[in-house]
């Protein structure tokens, strides 16, 4: 025997009664003190049911658009169709059809069954707000058998039309979709978003499946799951693959931190997103997680900084079964730049972790930081003296951990997470386990600067330890302890030994970033002189040299201009710079900062030129040879490249460097030329046609060599065909990078 239903209005009345009841802003919203409303902007209890204030379970109102309606704390899109066609279980528009959960001679009248409406009309069939009542519809003896639905759709057990009239037995809704089990849609009507119609028939989709209708995840509960049987609807973002996902959503109270937990099966691998905003979800994220292989855990951590609940939305992505869990705790101090923990010279931090940080900043959008991980972060805080440099060291306690460091010159906690801070320096991502190290220069010579360091993790949870070391750096460091070249040629083997980063970060687009430790020298310029110089690492070296011509007061940021650099090529290899002045002289604070690439204790050679223009590398400076000459040293190094023009004919491949020779062969005489490199460069000999090429360069040659490529031999001959001595003229060039190499001149 079945108990009638209360009247609609009497539950309506007792629903609304709930609500309000429930709304009372006596207490903090939260899931636990408002189970039937939702959390609006203000932290109170609403009732949950309007549509500019829909939601239900403690988590935060939302408006529905005008195309969906609130129903029972959900924003919802009216369907059309509870059932089957429009002769059976259900309408249209509800949980009956128009004419009726039965036919007119049996089960119920024209009008009943259900009106055009709704599940069931006021007067038959059912009542007002179901798909039939449990005696509408028709009786099992009238209008059809016991069925004219699903236990679940459409209609009751007992009514909504039988085999025969009002329906098939799966009309009016099938087992997944129509409503409940007591009626021809849920207790709200024959449709809507979970009855009336759906993906699979009479029902919605599977929850979860897209960001708009996202799993709710309790605090402090934890849920086991599944992404089998859902698809890939979110990839390219942050961490998350072409595997399926799932989205959860998580209420976060005011001014706390939210961790949330997904642990796979033993055979699976997971990928966290966490968006702060619907409109964000699947787009970016404020954190990700993809630390761990099959059967590890993966985290996302945010900060709710906001004085009211908010919203975050977690992406689960994989394969397999999952238990997720969330927690909310109060953040930790250190978790912003305003709470650093300080650090004392000499002193090493111990047993560190990230465990309720959250990501808090976004450096890769400032100069010279690292590339943002999405991670939890946790900022550190010394004063450095004046002329003192600052050495800071973070050292992974698991081989897992690769952190990254970004070391922020401010004086104030706000000015460290100004979106406008630069990081002044930084350490990327490299072998995971190994420690890593940020240095600071205070190049005041009275004040001491205020320096933050902001570790980021890549790894669930890392544990670390961090030490500062404070000394005074080496002398040629800096800027008055820079190394003074030699005018002319020289040659220089250094290391970047004990050497930290100074220069490597700058503003100007004509200066290199760099992330690793430089060494300067000096030099000064008179008019129209020229500097050049060559980096190159030793036979099988890997050493990434990066050169920068600094002139200005290179102790001053904003004091120095970078003239010139050079950081086009990789390791191993060379890297060349050429500057000159017109009629003005400088002869104070010119600079030449070798540096590295990254890291590296590697030796490096330094090759220079300071001075006017070499002899031979100006039709005025020609230099005039005898012969014979034996194996005489000369260097590319410190000239340009135009003693042939560039359209000439008859003359072997453009050079970067040349100099020009001349030499006086007697009648009928042949001259053979020999040029051996001592660099390994590529050398080209051009014999020029003609001996008044002041006007510029050669346009055409009557021979050339460049047979053997870099450190390769080159040798070519001519004969001077006439009777009488004649002079000829001809340029050997390095092609790439300047260089040294040895020439011979005979004749027979």
């Amino acid at each position: 025997m079945r108990v009638a239903e209360a009247p609609d209005s009497m539950r309506s009345f007792l629903l609304l009664l709930v609500l309000v009841l429930t709304g009372c802003p006596s207490q903090e919203c939260s899931p636990s003190t408002c189970p039937f409303g939702c959390c609006d902007a203000s932290g109170q209890c609403a009732n949950g049911s309007s549509q500019a204030a829909c939601g239900v379970g403690g988590d935060a109102c939302v408006g529905c658009s005008s195309d969906r309606v609130c129903r029972l704390g959900s924003c919802r899109t009216e369907t059309t169709g509870g059932g089957s066609g429009a002769t059976g279980g259900g309408s249209a528009t509800g949980g009956g059809s128009a004419t009726g959960g039965g036919s007119a001679t049996g089960g119920g009248s024209a009008t009943g069954g259900g009106s055009a409406t709704g599940g069931g009309s006021a007067t038959g069939g059912g009542s007002a707000t179901g798909g039939g009542s449990a005696t509408g519809g028709g009786s099992a003896s009238g209008g059809g058998s016991a069925g004219g639905g699903s236990a679940t759709g459409g209609g009751s057990a007992t009514g909504g039309g039988g085999a025969t009239g009002g329906g098939s037995t799966t009309g009016g809704g099938s087992a997944t979709g129509g409503g409940s089990a007591t009626g021809g849609g849920s207790t709200t009507g024959g449709g809507g978003a979970t009855g009336g119609g759906g993906t699979t028939g009479g029902g919605s989709g599977s929850s979860g499946d897209s960001c708009a209708n996202a799993v709710s995840l309790p605090l402090s509960a934890t849920m086991s799951s599944t992404l089998a049987g859902f698809t890939n609807d979110y990839s390219g973002v942050c961490t998350l693959s072409a595997e399926a996902d799932r989205v959860f959503r998580v209420l976060v109270p005011a001014g706390l931190v939210v961790s949330v937990t997904a642990t796979p099966n033993a055979t699976s691998d997971l990928a966290l997103a966490l968006s702060d905003d619907i409109s964000a979800c699947g787009q970016s994220c404020v954190s990700s997680s993809d630390a761990t292989f099959e059967g590890g855990s993966e985290t996302v951590t945010w900060h709710n900084t906001s004085a009211s609940p908010a919203t975050a939305w977690v992406l689960v992505d994989g394969v397999g079964t999952f238990v997720i869990t969330a927690t909310a705790a109060a953040p930790r101090a250190d978790d912003v730049c305003d709470g650093a923990t300080s650090l004392l010279n000499g002193q090493t931090l111990t047993n560190l972790s990230m465990d309720q940080y959250a990501n808090d900043y976004d450096f890769p959008n400032r100069v010279g930081c690292t590339p943002e991980t999405h991670r939890p972060e946790r900022a550190f805080i010394t004063v450095v003296p004046p002329r003192q440099r600052a050495r800071i060291t973070v050292t992974p306690a698991a081989p897992s951990f690769d952190p990254t460091i970004d070391l922020i010159q401010a004086s104030t906690g706000d000015q460290c997470a100004a979106a406008n801070a630069a990081c002044v320096d930084g350490t990327a991502l490299r072998s995971a386990g190994a420690p890593r190290s940020v240095s600071y220069f205070n190049d005041d010579f009275s004040f001491s600067r205020t320096v933050f360091a902001v570790v980021d993790s890549t790894a669930a949870n890392p544990a670390f330890s961090i030490g500062l070391d404070v000394d005074t750096p080496p002398a040629e460091d800096l800027c008055e302890g820079a190394l003074s070249l030699a005018r002319g040629l020289q040659t220089t083997q250094r290391t970047l030994n004990g050497m930290e980063n100074d220069y490597g970060r700058n503003t100007n687009p004509a200066c290199p970033n760099y992330r690793g430790a430089d060494r300067l020298f000096s030099f000064g310029l008179n008019s129209y002189e020229r500097f050049a110089a060559v980096v190159t690492s030793p036979d099988g070296g890997t050493f990434d040299g990066v050169l920068t011509v600094l002139s200005g007061n290179c102790n001053s940021a904003a004091a120095r201009t970078c003239e010139t650099a050079a950081d086009v090529r990789g390791a191993g290899e060379y890297e060349t710079v050429f500057w000159e002045v017109g009629s003005v002289p400088n002869t104070r604070f010119l600079r030449l900062a070798v540096a590295s690439a990254g890291p590296s204790t590697e030796q490096f050679t330094l090759h220079t030129w300071v001075g006017l223009a070499p002899i031979g590398d100006e039709c005025n400076l020609l230099a005039p040879l005898t012969v014979p000459t034996t194996a005489r040293l000369f260097s590319t190094l410190g000239a340009k490249g135009d003693a042939v023009e560039p359209t000439a004919t008859g003359c072997g491949p453009l050079v970067d460097n040349d100099l020009r020779f001349t030499a006086t062969v007697g009648g009928f005489q042949r001259l053979t030329i020999t040029a051996v490199p001592v660099d390994p460069v590529d050398v080209v000999v051009n014999v020029m046609n003609g001996t008044s090429l002041c006007a510029g360069g050669a346009t055409s040659c009557s021979a050339f060599a460049n047979a053997n490529g870099a450190g390769g031999t080159e040798t070519v001959s001519w004969l001077n065909s006439t009777s009488s001595s004649a002079t000829v003229q001809f340029s050997i060039g390095t092609r790439g990078r300047p260089g040294q190499f040895r020439l011979t001149l005979s004749s027979p």
